[in-house]
C-alpha cells in the first residue's frame, strides 16, 4: 500500500537526482581549467627543457597530480622567484585578480603580481599561455549574490632577462 508507494517515489527521486548530476557533469568541465592548463604545459615541456610550476595567491593542489611533478606555492614575488631557483622561466597559474589589480592606489604593497614583477624583475617577459573561468564558491558571492561566482585564472610564461 502506503509504503510502496513511499518506496517508488523515493527511488524515483534518486533517479532523477542521478540524471541531473550526469547531465551537470559536461557543463561544469569547463570550469576545471587545472586538467587543460596541464595539458597545456605537457606539451610545452615536449617542445622546452622543463620548467618549474608556480602556483600563485591561489589554492589549487591538484596540477601536481595532473602534470606528474610538484609544483611550487607562492604569495610574493620573491617566493615565486626563489622557488623557481636557476631556472630562465616558468609556468605560473594565477587569477586574473592577483595578476592584475588596477583598482589598488599606487603605494599599495600590492598591487597585483604583474605591477611587481615589473618593479622587483626589471625586463621580465610575461606571456599569457591561456586563460579560462574557474567557479569561486564563496557564501557572500553564491548564497547572497554579492559579486561573480566564476572567475579567471590564467596560465602564464614568466621569463627572466639575460
Amino acid at each position: 500500500g502506503a509504503g510502496r508507494h513511499v518506496t517508488v517515489g523515493a527511488v524515483a527521486l534518486v533517479l532523477c537526482v542521478e540524471v541531473a548530476v550526469a547531465l551537470a557533469f559536461p557543463a561544469l568541465a569547463r570550469f576545471r581549467p587545472v586538467p587543460a592548463f596541464a595539458e597545456r604545459v605537457r606539451q610545452e615541456q615536449a617542445i622546452r627543457a622543463p620548467e618549474p610550476i608556480v602556483i600563485y595567491s591561489v589554492s589549487i593542489h591538484s596540477m601536481n597530480f595532473y602534470v606528474g611533478r610538484r609544483t611550487v606555492k607562492a604569495g610574493t614575488v620573491a617566493e615565486m622567484l626563489t622557488g623557481m631557483g636557476a631556472a630562465k622561466s616558468a609556468f605560473v597559474l594565477v587569477p586574473e585578480h592577483r595578476y592584475d589589480a588596477p583598482g589598488k592606489p599606487a603605494g599599495s604593497p600590492r598591487r597585483g603580481l604583474k605591477h611587481d614583477l615589473a618593479r622587483e624583475v626589471p625586463g621580465v617577459v610575461v606571456e599569457e599561455l591561456e586563460r579560462r573561468p574557474i567557479l569561486a564558491f564563496r557564501f557572500d558571492r553564491s548564497i547572497l549574490g554579492r559579486g561573480p561566482t566564476t572567475r579567471e585564472l590564467l596560465l602564464l610564461r614568466i621569463t627572466r632577462p639575460d
